[in-house]
């Protein structure tokens, strides 16, 4: 009898699986869902979002995705647009999560959401940094430029980007001026001014740079992340110089420094207007994160050097939780260095 029992509460337990998942597919069935991509056509997310697209319909039957890129104001305009959308799964968004950080602690007024409430579905990817200067540069290393005496001049894809704030931030720390020249309208016009040489630094993204970097048209002196990329395992990490004498950080600098790390790791990130239900949110996570992890995908994504570093949405929104509390401690870092572009 008792067996019985079990067998039956095993039965109803298979019932009710199946039942919720057919409810699962009905729910985006037939639907479209608008993927708002913070960023013009071409660039690193633009990539990551054809990428992503097919395998997220895969993973919600009889739904299509539909990317949308709406690129402006850093990407503000197209996260404002995603934050007010009606939160009912058929919006969502593929911006940079550093961006929001490092906008929300300098109180923008481009900024008009909440960076709390935003629903956090998952992280696609870090994608540090990279430093780096013209090929025909007078700098070969990161102390070089640290020991340059002349106003550096670099070309920021964009005004108020993370990779703008962050070059500021170490700017500040060891002690070299830069002076951005501004009016790029992304990261295509902005490299090609360092390929000319008509700037003194140029940083963006490792998948936007390694193209570069490889064609030899710039040289790397410096990468954003914990470990050296065996794609450039000559380029020091900017974990490395914590403990370098030659630069004696104190202990604010090396927790900035730390920060400017923890900033990169919400780097690409995919999330959904506030008041999204439960239900849908879990859906939603679950795709996505079958979808990362989709072993055609990630070969995919090797190939084009676009690599995949999932995390998920519970575990993006802490981050960027404990992120924000550098926020008094950078602030008035970075109000000056956007005082640079007026």
């Amino acid at each position: 009898m008792k067996n019985m029992q079990i067998i039956i509460i095993f039965l109803a337990l298979i019932i009710l699986s199946i039942l919720g998942y057919a409810g699962n597919e009905q729910l985006f069935n037939g639907k479209t869902i608008k993927m708002i991509v913070t960023n013009a056509p071409g660039g690193g997310y633009d990539t990551y979002a054809r990428m992503i697209r097919p395998f997220l319909e895969k993973n919600l039957p009889g739904c299509k995705v539909l990317v949308d890129n709406i690129g402006g104001a850093g990407g503000e305009i197209g996260r404002n647009l995603a934050y007010i959308a009606k939160p009912d799964g058929l919006t969502i968004c593929l911006t940079s999560g550093s961006d929001i950080v490092l906008n929300t602690i300098m109180n923008a007024d481009k900024v008009k959401y909440d960076i709390y409430q935003w629903v956090y579905l998952a992280r696609v990817s870090i994608e540090s940094s990279v430093l780096t200067v013209p090929t025909n540069s007078e700098y070969s290393t990161f102390k070089d430029i640290v020991n340059s005496r002349k106003k550096l001049l670099f070309s920021p894809d964009g005004v108020g980007d993370v990779d703008y704030f962050t070059l500021a931030l170490i700017s500040h720390i060891f002690g070299f001026d830069i002076m951005p020249i501004t009016g790029y309208t992304g990261s295509k016009e902005a490299s090609m001014s360092a390929i000319r040489g008509e700037v003194d630094l140029y940083q963006s993204g490792i998948g936007t740079v390694l193209p570069l970097i490889q064609n030899g048209d710039v040289k790397p002196v410096l990468f954003y992340g914990t470990e050296r990329d065996p794609r450039i395992p000559w380029v020091p990490t900017i974990l490395e110089l914590i403990n370098d004498e030659q630069y004696k950080l104190d202990e604010i600098d090396k927790k900035i420094i730390k920060a400017v790390i923890e900033v990169d790791e919400v780097r690409r990130v995919l999330l959904a207007p506030p008041g999204l239900d439960e239900k849908t949110t879990h859906i939603l996570r679950e795709a996505i994160y079958k979808a990362l992890n989709d072993p055609e995908l990630i070969e995919i994504s090797k190939k084009i050097n676009r690599p995949i570093v999932y995390f998920g949405g519970e575990e993006i929104a802490q981050l960027i939780k404990d992120v924000m509390e550098i926020k008094d401690l950078v602030q008035p870092i970075l109000e000056n260095a956007l005082k640079l572009a007026e």
